[in-house]
C-alpha cells in the first residue's frame, strides 16, 4: 500500500458495484479514517448523494473527473481521533 507523508493512502475502486453498495462502502471507509489518513474512492458517476453524506462527517473532500470516465473522490480525515 503506498504511503503519503508517512500516512496510509487507500484506494477503493467502486465503479463496477451496483447501487447502493458504492455509497455504503465509501461511507464505511470514510468513517474508519483516523487523522492523517486518506482514501481515494473511484465511482462511475458524479456521486451527489455520497458528497452530501460526507459533508456531515469530519473529513475534507476533493473531487476530480477522471480522463477515462468516472470520478475520484479524495477523502481525508483532518479531525480529532474518534477513539
Amino acid at each position: 500500500m503506498p504511503l503519503v507523508d508517512g500516512d496510509t493512502l487507500r484506494r477503493l475502486d467502486l465503479r463496477d458495484l451496483a447501487p447502493p453498495e458504492p455509497m455504503v462502502r465509501a461511507l464505511d471507509a470514510a468513517m474508519q479514517l483516523r487523522p492523517g489518513e486518506s482514501v481515494h474512492v473511484l465511482t462511475p458517476l458524479y456521486p451527489h448523494p455520497l458528497l452530501e453524506a460526507l459533508g456531515q462527517l469530519p473529513v475534507s473532500i476533493d473531487v476530480a473527473m477522471l480522463p477515462a470516465g468516472g470520478v475520484c473522490v479524495m477523502i481525508a480525515c483532518d479531525g480529532a481521533d474518534r477513539d
